[in-house]
């Protein structure tokens, strides 16, 4: 009992002293009576406290995703002070690099810059990523930051025919002549072989964004069948270029190799992932903008590669009346006007472009720009309001030329391939009352109805001829005529006394003119009325005739005929009062449609 009582006195004793050792503190000592337990938040803040925090690392300046330059410049920093960087690179040739020290701008500092070059063109991606980290020191661990990291691609541009710029002006395809029948077309497939792309590029590596595409191409067609044509475009599009196509609808991918090949490679939608595609070719339904057929012929070309060594072909346009046909090189005669190096012009062709590629039938409004010298009409037209085509016939006088024309009188060139129906009637007058008022007049014409033609040579027509260019071998098919909608004149128009001034493109004298997809470009220079002028004269010494014949065309490009319709008489409009000359020739060509008079529809 009395050993028990001593052990209890001697542990009482201890704990004395050791309280007595220990200092008292807010951490140490007991809570006050009803003084709350520390919260789970503030234990957890005092946690994280303890460990370090890791810092972020940032890639604020790299090259574009796509590059043609073998140099790449990245700037990184962090979003704490005194970190230090590693980073790698790795693509072609580079699979197995290892992180290594990357340069900071100084000590103490947030930030760095790396440079690489010489980096080989591949089809492969190349992959930058870079770390921070803040250096062990005394009692405290390395800390290894957040990676950053970029991928982009090296290419190198590639062009099938880098110094096939196109000629500006106007170029003109003679059917007759083996070796002019193809000018325009390869024209425009040299151009396309012109537009720079990427030699690596694949479905996968092309890029999506518009300013990342080495090339655009855009065009708009009544008829495409030119197999080498498509093979370039298709070509093309494997190297990156954007490739934008629209035609009719009046050939498919069943009648039309050369159209499916265009499909299987480009793709039918306009629209995906809810974007505009890089590529597509796509039909339009009975008209882009209007109603009736896609007739509209544009070729719109440009570069976003801002080194001119590789950009040639720049805000480039072409148009007129070629198709990309067999029958636009063989059978036709065809122009197409170019004007390159024109950002304003371009844009008014993209612009209405950009509509048409829609397919919606509901931008049916007349649209009429002027770009310097340029004035460019695009139909479909509202109801009501005043003709273009009338009102360019009505802006010229016929007496007062001074500097131009022929002897103080205008002179005037129509070349037109479809001439016909009401609307061509009432432009028949008009042309007949610039005669009276003293015009020189000149008119070759593939298509005209009987009461146009009468009208044109009525009574005596001193200053008027009217010629014919559709011949026929076998009586049944037109193997040549002219494809042109074209005045040319020289003299007096508007306000100048000494103007030279062609309208080129694809509208006809006809109904269809005012409701269809067409375009219309007014180019009031000297060089442009000439070259019309000597391409006019060619075709009338070339083969044309005086006497009135119908020839009804081929239709769909030149495609062979599946049937034939029987030569049938042409009903004449009562309006008109005429009766066809005995023997005159109607002869009934494939595929011909006959519209509401009994009149041979012209589109091609």
């Amino acid at each position: 009992m009395r050993a028990a009582l001593v052990r209890l006195i001697t542990s009482l004793a201890l704990l004395v002293s050791a309280a007595s050792l220990t200092p008292l503190s807010a951490a140490s000592a007991d809570p006050s009576p009803g003084a709350p337990e520390p919260s789970a938040a503030r234990q957890a803040g005092t946690a994280q406290a303890a460990r370090p925090t890791r810092p972020t690392t940032r890639i604020y300046a790299h090259p574009r995703a796509v590059t043609i330059y073998g140099k790449a410049r990245f700037s990184y920093g962090s979003d704490r002070k005194g970190v230090r960087f590693t980073c790698r690179l790795r693509g072609p040739g580079r699979r197995t690099a290892a992180f290594h020290a990357c340069p900071s701008d100084s000590p103490g500092s947030q930030g760095g810059r790396r440079t690489f070059t010489d980096l080989p063109a591949s089809a492969g991606a190349y992959r930058f990523v870079v770390r921070s980290w803040i250096p062990a020191r005394a009692g405290k661990p390395l800390i290894l930051g957040r990676v950053a990291r970029y991928s982009w691609h090296v290419f190198s541009v590639y062009r099938p025919a880098p110094r096939n710029v196109p000629r500006p002006g106007a170029s003109f395809n003679r059917p007759l002549s083996p070796s002019h029948q193809k000018i325009s077309i390869n024209k425009m497939i040299n151009t396309i072989n012109a537009m720079p792309g990427y030699r690596q590029g694949t479905r996968s590596t092309c890029p999506w964004a518009p300013e990342l595409r080495p090339s655009t191409i855009r065009i708009t067609v009544y008829s495409l069948t030119g197999k080498r044509f498509a093979q370039a475009l298709v070509a093309a599009h494997r190297r990156c270029v954007s490739v934008q196509v629209l035609m009719n609808n009046h050939l498919d991918r069943n009648t039309d190799p050369a159209w499916r090949r265009l499909e299987d490679a480009l793709g039918t939608r306009v629209y995906g992932g809810g974007r505009a595609r890089r590529s597509f070719a796509h039909r339009c339904s009975y008209g882009c903008r209007g109603s009736g057929v896609l007739h509209t012929k544009m070729y719109l070309f440009d570069s976003q590669m801002q080194s001119g060594r590789y950009n040639r072909v720049r805000s480039t346009v072409a148009t007129g009346s070629a198709n990309m046909t067999f029958n636009a090189t063989n059978i036709q005669y065809n122009d197409l006007y170019t004007v390159p190096n024109r950002p304003d012009l371009y844009r008014t062709y993209l612009r209405t472009f950009n509509l048409m590629k829609r397919d919606n039938g509901f931008a049916q409004r007349l649209i009429q720009v002027r770009n310097g010298a340029y004035q460019t009409t695009f139909w479909p037209q509202d109801r009501g309001g005043p003709d273009p085509q009338m009102q360019a016939l009505r802006s010229i006088k016929c007496t007062g030329a001074r500097g131009a024309g022929y002897r103080g009188r205008t002179v005037v060139y129509i070349n037109m391939h479809a001439w016909f129906n009401s609307r061509g009637m009432r432009l028949a007058r008009q042309v007949r009352r610039m005669h009276a008022q003293g015009c020189y007049i000149k008119v070759l014409y593939g298509f005209m109805s009987f009461g146009v033609f009468k009208q044109l040579r009525r009574g005596q027509a001193p200053r008027m001829t009217v010629r014919r260019t559709l011949f026929s071998h076998n009586g049944r098919t037109g193997y040549v005529y002219t494809h042109f909608k074209n005045l040319a004149v020289s003299g007096r128009v508007g306000n100048d006394r000494s103007a030279n001034v062609v309208w080129t493109g694809s509208n006809n004298y006809t109904n269809g003119g005012t409701h269809y997809d067409e375009v219309s470009m007014r180019i009031p220079l000297r060089s442009a009325y000439v070259d019309y002028r000597r391409q006019f004269q060619y075709i009338s010494k070339r083969l044309s005739s005086a006497k009135y014949a119908i020839f009804q065309e081929p239709e769909g490009g030149g495609r062979a005929p599946r049937t034939t319709t029987a030569p049938r008489a042409i009903d004449v409009p009562e309006d008109e009062a005429y009766d066809l000359p005995p023997g005159t020739p109607v002869i009934t060509s494939p595929e011909v449609v006959f519209d509401e008079n009994g009149e041979p529809r012209a589109l091609d």
